[in-house]
Formats: structure tokens, sequence, C-alpha cells
């Protein structure tokens, strides 16, 4: 009876703890100070490679089987995997682990090595493999050319006339809306400022731009210049003459890769909607040549018929349309779409829009107070995308 109160006086039984919790304490003991049961001066590898087995108990003498601990289970280092699941389990329901002997415990420094090293390289080698494969898939696609193009691809082959400019992100991000009054160098400036903005990548100097004519295209790796020196009164020195309540607006065409337009280069195929005024105009460019015809067309005409005769004269700068040696858009460096600036010098109800064999536009413009007011909206029916500016007169 002695003996046996002696022999408790060095054996405490494990508290009984939870799943959760055994785990918990397995991993970090406050009391005792241990990590994966074994103090910090136990965990240097000098201690650790003693060890070539383990045993959890049965014969082991520092265990007590007749404590209800486990029964002896013996690994071989070579099924570590085993053995590190085996100690998690006996770790989860009754936290036997953490009460082994140093000589018993010391492996699993070197399992838990094996274990991460294992991760380590399997990790390494995943992440190997898709950094590897996209690679291979970068090598299918061209920074320079879409793989789908045209009616293939998700914009189609009709591109959508734009004009400048519009109105800031501050005032209405959703609205297509110009308005201003003449007499308020404020406004003025809010609506010029914009176009200066628009216009600064025409004014810089590239290496690969050129002057271009119908004679003459854009040789392989170059690209056409948009020349504005005489772009009077549409220039950045007469504030694009919106003080003057006969604004400049500049249309563009959005740039499709590979698109080339169906012009209409001859008086014989003009559609019958063409307005006559346009059809005279590509006569006359017809008579000094037929490569003076390879233009998209930009008309405008009046709204309703009876604006017709209240519009007022109508200049387009520098020419009525947009060459055709500018097209087909190859994303070169530096390319600029081609532009046309629209003067209005009594702007009423006015639509403008392009003339193409397969391109239908319309953007209009109306005087407000001592101002305009342009308003943008962008249809797309079948193969014509129609672009309508709704304006209302004072």
């Amino acid at each position: 009876m002695a003996d046996k109160k002696v022999a408790e006086q060095y054996y405490a039984p494990p508290p009984k703890l939870g799943k959760w919790d055994g785990f918990k304490s397995f991993l970090w003991d406050s009391e005792t100070s241990q990590c994966l049961g074994r103090t910090g001066s136990s965990w240097d590898l000098a201690h650790c490679s003693r060890s070539h087995s383990i045993v959890t108990g049965g014969k082991n003498p520092e265990q007590r089987p007749d404590r209800g601990e486990p029964a002896a289970v013996s690994f071989d280092l070579a099924s570590y995997e085993t053995l590190f699941s085996s100690l998690i389990l006996t770790t989860v329901t009754n936290n036997a682990l953490t009460q082994l002997p140093e000589r018993q415990t010391a492996v699993v420094c070197v399992v838990i090595a094996k274990i991460l090293f294992f991760y380590v390289c399997f990790y390494a080698a995943l992440v190997g493999f898709f950094a590897a494969m996209l690679a291979v898939f970068w090598q299918t696609l061209d920074v320079k050319i879409p793989k789908f193009q045209l009616d293939s691809s998700l914009i189609g082959s009709n591109p959508g006339l734009g004009f400048r400019p519009t109105p800031p992100e501050y005032q209405n991000v959703e609205s297509s809306l110009i308005w201003y009054k003449a007499s308020d160098n404020g406004n003025v400036a809010i609506w010029t400022n914009l176009i200066d903005e628009f216009l600064l990548p025409y004014t810089q100097e590239e290496d690969n731009r050129v002057d271009c004519s119908f004679d003459n295209p854009p040789p392989e790796g170059k690209v056409c210049k948009v020349p504005m020196t005489s772009w009077t009164p549409c220039n950045k020195e007469n504030r694009y003459n919106f003080k003057k309540k006969s604004p400049c607006i500049f249309l563009k065409l959005n740039k499709i890769y590979n698109w080339v337009p169906d012009m209409y280069n001859t008086s014989t195929n003009l559609p019958e909607n063409m307005p006559d005024d346009l059809k005279e105009h590509i006569r006359g460019e017809e008579a000094r040549g037929n490569k003076n015809t390879n233009v998209v067309w930009v008309s405008c005409s009046g709204e309703n018929p009876a604006d017709n005769e209240h519009i007022g004269a109508i200049q387009y700068i520098p020419r009525r349309g947009f060459p055709g040696y500018f097209f087909p858009y190859k994303n070169v460096d530096n390319y600029l779409p081609p532009i046309v600036a629209v003067y209005f010098e009594k702007p009423k109800n006015v639509v403008a829009g392009p003339f193409d064999e397969e391109i239908v536009e319309s953007v209009p413009v109306v005087p407000i107070l001592d101002g305009i007011i342009v308003d943008v909206e962008v249809v797309s029916v079948v193969d014509e995308l129609v672009d309508d500016v709704e304006t209302v007169d004072d």
C-alpha cells in the first residue's frame, strides 16, 4: 500500500480533454511550455536523430497500461505518414502523446520535417506546372493581333461614330449632353479644355508618323499624321469657335482591327437616301480622280425638313469624310484614327453622319440660349449603327 502511494507521487494520469482541446494542448502546453510534446531544449537535431522508432505503450516501462493508456504499437520510420496520423489520433483522443518520454517523442520532429519537406516539394511542383501551362497559353496569343476579328468578334465589323467634346464625368457620367453658354467664359473653358485633351495626341510628333495622301499611303510599320495647321476656325487659337456661338464638333470612327471600309467611291452606286449635296460633292471629287473618292463620307443635315431652311452653312475640315488611307487599322504604335471637324456656322437641329455601304450614322446639334445642346444616343440595328443627337431649340 505504501509502495502504491509512493508510485502515485511520480505519475499523474493525463486530464480528459476533448478532441479540439487535446489537439491544442499538443501544439502548445502553456503549463509545461511544451510544443508538440517537447520542451525547447529537447528540440535540437542531435536529440532528434537518436530515435529510430516509437512505442506508445505496452511493454514500455514508462507507460502505465493498467491506467488505461494505449496498447503497444511500433512504427517503422519508413511509414512516417501512418506514424504521423497515429500520433494525431492519440492526441485528439486522450492527449497521451504529450505524456510520452523524450526518447519516444524525439522522432516526431523527424517525421514532421519529412512531411513539411514533402509538401514544400509538392506545392513547388504544382506552382511550376501552373507557370509552365500559363507560358504555353501565352504562346498562343499575340499582344498586337486579336484572336477573333470583325464578324467573329464581339464588336463586329461596324465601327461606331464618336464625337468630341463629351460631357465631363463629374457632371453626368451617363449623359452625352453638351450644353454651354457662350457668354460664360468658365463654361466655355470646360468644353474647349476637353477638346484640347482629345487633340493632344494629334499635336505630338512621333518617329513613325508620316505624311500620307491617296497616292502615298503609309508604308509598313508607319502611320499617318493628322495635320491640323489649316483647320481654321476649328483650332486652339480660336477656342474652336465656341465663343462665337458657332462651335466645331470633332467626329471620329472607332478603331476596329483589320476593318476596311466598303466606300462609295463612284457616282454610279450611291444610295437613294444620300443627300443631294453629298452626291454632287462625290461627283466633283470623282472628276478630280477616282482615288479622291476613297473616303468614308460625312454629311450633316437638318433633323427635321423645316430645319434645312435655317441650318446655315456647314464646313467639313479638312475634307468631307475619313480618308481611306487610314484603314485598315493594324494596331501599329502611335496610330491615330482620322477625325473630321464639323463647323456649324448657324447650328439648328443638325444631324450628321458618315456614309459607307455598311454604316449609317447621325450626330445632331441645336442652339439653346446663346450656346448649344448636343445629345447622342447609340442604336445598333442588324448591320447598321446609328448615332442620334436629340436637341431642342430655344
